[in-house]
């Protein structure tokens, strides 16, 4: 092969994998993004409070396994 078809087969394969990699972690963030919502509806989100964050972090000491 050429110098040219390896590199362009390089770029499409990085191209899949950051797809790939977005449709993995976009639920994530989402939940993430909607755990700050204080309502019980996920319509509603337009106020978002870190309140709860601290709580999360420490409930559950991850590194003490």
């Amino acid at each position: 092969m050429t110098k040219g078809i390896q590199t362009i087969r390089r770029i499409i394969s990085d191209f899949y994998m950051v797809l790939i990699l977005i449709f993995l972690y976009a639920p994530i963030l989402t939940m993430m993004v909607l755990s700050f919502n204080q309502s019980k509806s996920r319509t509603s989100g337009a106020v978002l409070r870190f309140s709860g964050m601290p709580r999360c972090l420490t409930a559950v000491p991850l590194w003490g396994l």
